[in-house]
């Protein structure tokens, strides 16, 4: 084989990798690397920058043609780096050793001129003198490290990606502007995608922004691959170098609005989403062929390094359209996201992830039965794949978080707990969560208490003893117990763990967040923020203070009570809440004096009025409630004229409130009238 066959096969298996023809691209490589260094006998094998090439487009068509794996792929670029390393050493040893021949030279003839000798003779890359040979093996080791963090970037290991990205990033002056470019671009998808962690610290989402926009800083700049350097070098292809500046644009505009919705803020996003809009509907719609096909082939694998990857046209109308769809979907409008995300081609976009957002939309709009259908499919549509992709394990995580609270709402305890559970594995150190996961079980105990009612024949009464005169009933003197869960987990000793993890999270997030509080500018708005973790803390604060009620543990209620009235930015409904919560643990702990002062009536019927509606209940219902409380503390303290009071206004406020109704006969039969207490109980039970 010569000169221009080699030519030749080397010029098909480029085409064939830029057509997507990964399998014949591979077996010409194949042929290729075969004929390197087995022309003549006798020789070295060649070694050098032409068998690095030809080794790593060998490994990368493997890869796209679903020959290797990416273990694989990862073992052969880490085989050639080290070889490149051992080559370029060689290179510098002998560099330095032809400097030294040359100072002896100088020194022997005398030569008059230093500079002579002083003149350059290479130029600094990644802080080494490299020669032109040692250069363009280094350019070959970039395409290398770049085309691995791409690898490590597909599989999810984006730590890894982020290592190898940040030490090229450090070499990015001297290194061709295009391949730059391209190294921003995958460096700005591996920091967008690392920011949905839910181990990522604040100070990491700082530095994390901070980077995203030195990146876009530098693709901003002038550069040729953007159109705005002064000395632009004239092209072959101006055509193909117009298509390349359009979607440099278009990309662009996008990577801003995903920044800025990072950093929540819509204003900008909204503007670089319009731009994008606007320049793929002037210049690249115009030019779409009439039968354009979506394509599928990876863009972070691109073959082509040298020039950007151009997707399909559905694809990148696609992504302008679910940025735009976000941003209505921010600004509450929720019917015109439905239609941007249902007006996406079927095929450029996974149907796990629009499932997804069409069910976020639907449960926005109250519509949770619906929005569960969707999150279902959604699911159903991750366990389809042959292969699961590296992002399936976040994305299944987060649908069965979404799926959760669809089911929690309609009250289907046991189902929410186990999506829920699911979720813990990748989301173990979101506070939410753990907040759902506890709210699971005690509205499971709390449903499972008022079921009890409904088998009063059974319940109330434990046995009969006696004949005639001497018949009596005997009452049971525990409560009944709760049916078992279909969860082991799902009990209140659990409920208990989770909320005291949803504590310690939320403490760990604002501790973190005041230490680097000071440093974050407008546009650095944190993932949590502080409202919204104190929020998270004091419902927490709450369900404890309940659960712990709940078993019989009235001495860590009610230092779970005083922890929550002493938050500074407490609610009114939880403020009502705590008070409650405080007053029944002291009257069990016959403190019941103590407990007068935080059920002042006045207040406490502000308070109520708020919680009714911020719960969406009624209110009179509430208002009851506080009389009923003062009521029981009054007559633990032995006011019987008090408590009837108390109980009348009860009453009045809410007819038809049960525990209202309850403390009025036990007030009666106290009082010795139990005619009038069986006949409200008969009144009771026909209105009820």
């Amino acid at each position: 084989m010569d000169g221009s066959s080699l030519s030749s096969v080397a010029a098909r298996a480029q085409a064939h990798l830029a057509a997507g023809k990964y399998a014949d691209a591979v077996e010409l490589l194949g042929q290729l690397s075969a004929y390197d260094g087995s022309e003549k006998k006798g020789t070295k094998e060649k070694t050098g920058p032409m068998k690095s090439r030809v080794q790593h487009n060998l490994a990368l068509a493997q890869l796209l043609a679903g020959k290797s794996k990416p273990a694989e792929f990862e073992s052969a670029l880490a085989s050639l780096l080290s070889e490149m390393q051992g080559s370029v050493s060689q290179l510098q040893h002998a560099d330095s050793m032809l400097g030294l021949s040359l100072k002896l030279r100088k020194e022997k003839d005398n030569w008059d001129d230093d500079s002579d000798y002083e003149k350059p003779r290479s130029i600094v890359f990644s802080g080494v003198n490299l020669s032109f040979q040692s250069l363009s093996m280094e350019r070959d080791a970039t395409l290398l490290r770049y085309n691995l963090a791409a690898c490590y970037f597909r599989q999810q290991k984006y730590a890894s990606a982020s290592s190898i990205l940040d030490a090229l990033l450090r070499a990015m002056e001297p290194m061709d502007e295009v391949v730059a470019m391209h190294i921003c671009f995958l460096y700005l998808d591996v920091l967008l995608h690392s920011s949905r962690s839910s181990a990522m610290s604040e100070s990491a989402l700082t530095n994390m922004r901070q980077k995203a926009h030195a990146l876009l800083a530098y693709l901003e700049s002038p550069h040729g691959f953007n159109g705005l350097a002064d000395d632009q070098e004239p092209v072959k292809d101006a055509a193909a170098k117009e298509r390349s500046l359009v979607e440099f644009k278009f990309r662009f505009h996008l990577y801003k609005a995903k920044v800025a919705l990072l950093h929540e803020n819509a204003k900008v996003a909204k503007k670089e989403v319009k731009s994008a809009m606007e320049v793929f509907q002037k210049e690249i719609k115009p030019k779409e062929p009439s039968n354009a096909a979506v394509t599928t082939t990876p863009s972070s694998l691109g073959v082509g390094v040298g020039a950007i990857f151009v997707p399909a046209p559905a694809v990148q109308n696609t992504a302008a359209l679910y940025l735009k769809a976000q941003l209505e979907y921010l600004r509450r409008n929720f019917k015109k996201s439905i239609k941007l995300v249902a007006s996406c081609k079927k095929g450029s976009v996974d149907d796990s992830i629009m499932l997804n957002n069409l069910g976020c939309i639907h449960a926005q709009l109250g519509q949770h039965q619906a929005a569960q259908s969707y999150f279902a499919q959604a699911l159903n549509a991750t366990k389809r794949r042959s292969k699961p992709e590296p992002l399936s394990a976040s994305v299944q995580a987060e649908l069965l978080y979404n799926n959760g609270l669809t089911l929690l709402v309609q009250k289907k305890f046991a189902l929410a707990f186990r999506c829920f559970s699911g979720a813990t594995r990748l989301f173990f150190n979101r506070p939410k969560l753990w907040l759902r996961l506890g709210e699971c079980c005690t509205a499971y105990v709390a449903a499972s208490r008022a079921a009890v009612p409904l088998e009063y024949k059974n319940k109330l009464v434990e046995a009969v003893v006696g004949h005639g005169p001497h018949r009596r009933v005997v009452l049971p003197t525990s409560a009944p117990e709760t049916p078992a869960a279909d969860d082991a987990n799902m009990t209140l000793p659990y409920a208990v763990k989770c909320f005291r993890n949803a504590l310690l999270l939320c403490t760990q997030l604002l501790e973190a967040k005041a230490s680097v509080g000071g440093n974050e500018s407008e546009m650095e708005a944190p993932a949590w923020t502080a409202d919204a973790l104190d929020a998270v803390r004091q419902k927490a604060l709450v369900h404890l203070a309940y659960a712990y009620l709940s078993l019989a543990e009235p001495q860590l209620a009610l230092a779970t009570c005083h922890e929550l009235l002493s938050v500074p930015t407490l609610t009114k409904a939880h403020r009502y809440l705590g008070r409650s919560y405080a007053a029944e643990a002291l009257s069990l702990l016959s403190r019941s004096n103590e407990a007068a002062p935080l059920l002042k009536t006045n207040e406490m019927v502000v308070l109520a009025d708020e919680y009714a509606r911020e719960a969406k209940g009624d209110a009179a219902s509430a208002q009851a409630d506080v009389h009923v409380n003062n009521a029981t503390a009054c007559l633990l303290q032995k006011n019987m004229a008090l408590a009837e009071q108390h109980v009348a206004l009860a009453v009045r406020t809410c007819p038809t409130s049960r525990v209202a109704l309850e403390q009025l006969v036990y007030v009666l039969l106290r009082k010795g009238n139990s005619k009038k207490a069986l006949q409200i109980l008969k009144e009771a039970r026909v209105t009820n």
